[in-house]
């Protein structure tokens, strides 16, 4: 999380640099010795500045519905007597999680979570938490850029067969959004205060990315499939990228897409290397059995999930 948020400052600092770069007229300059097309760049910086409403990113937002549904589901899947994994502060509005507070084996009643619902328990999880990173004499918390996740969409479920190997390939779209407000009163002197015009208020962030998993098993890739940044499509992005690690090396569009997507991913599946929610549920042990057995997406009603598989 911490190199997601410190790879998104550092991009949208130097975005405005190139910005000025425009408003210096030397685009020119940089079409010769960046050998990169300067009207497209221009017109995606410019589609950058402009913020759309929330519902034209973001159309399959939880509510408070989903909290509890999600917050319900685990409890009575894991948990009995007064053991409960995810608790609710009326008071401070806040939500706890303690995986370790499983005492119960899933069983052979499967926990299936909607989209909604997985990005609810995101939520979560990232409230409870609280992440922050240091940069130099700086540290940072997400909180203070009031950072949200404000969807998951699961969608496009495909069974492949080849080689004798059977994968699912399962789009895993998330949109976050990033206030820059902070950063904005931050530029009150010159030539800072020159380039506050050209940066916006918010920052949505709509990554889709392909979780590649081989049945039968939990193992899993993650591949880059589109970004968006506020009204800039994936192919309009692509030159701002090209012209980006001129400046700073933050890779491609689809390697920068695919550190953003990764995080929400392995949050929610986890690996030996990143113990996220599911895998964590495959590892963990009551009365010497798993808790879970493993997971993956799958088909139910016409909508893709998240099922949990017990015993």
């Amino acid at each position: 999380m911490g190199k997601l948020l410190k790879s998104l400052l550092i991009i949208i600092i130097t975005l405005v640099i190139i910005a000025a770069l425009a408003v210096g007229g030397i685009w020119a300059f940089c079409y010769f010795k960046y050998d990169v097309n300067v009207f497209s760049v221009a017109s995606a910086l410019n589609k950058i500045s402009s913020v759309p409403e929330q519902e034209e990113v973001a159309t399959n937002i939880p509510q408070d519905a989903d909290y509890t549904a999600v917050m319900n589901k685990i409890n009575d899947a894991f948990c009995l007597g007064t053991n409960k994994v995810i608790t609710y502060n009326s008071e401070t509005k806040e939500y706890a999680i303690e995986f370790g507070e499983a005492n119960k084996i899933l069983g052979t009643d499967n926990l299936i979570l909607t989209d909604k619902e997985s990005c609810a328990l995101f939520n979560m999880i990232l409230s409870s938490q609280d992440p922050s990173i240091s940069t130099g004499s700086e540290t940072f918390k997400l909180s203070d850029y009031d950072f949200q996740l404000l969807e998951f969409d699961f969608a496009d479920h495909e069974i492949v067969t080849a080689d004798g190997k059977t994968t699912i390939r399962n789009s895993f779209k998330t949109v976050s959004s990033i206030s820059l407000l902070d950063v904005k009163k931050k530029m009150s002197t010159f030539p800072l205060s020159m380039l506050k015009g050209k940066v916006p208020d918010t920052i949505y962030i709509a990554s889709t990315m392909t979780v590649i998993m081989e049945q039968g098993t939990i193992s899993y890739e993650v591949e880059s499939k589109a970004l968006n940044l506020n009204k800039v499509t994936y192919e309009q992005i692509k030159p701002v990228f090209q012209l980006l690690n001129n400046f700073v090396k933050v890779g491609n569009a689809d390697e920068f897409n695919k550190q953003i997507g990764s995080m929400f991913v392995n949050t929610l599946l986890g690996n030996s290397e990143t113990n996220g929610f599911a895998y964590s549920l495959t590892t963990q042990e009551y009365l010497g059995m798993k808790v879970a057995q493993s997971f993956a997406f799958t088909p139910t009603d016409g909508k893709t999930v998240l099922t949990i598989y017990g015993s």
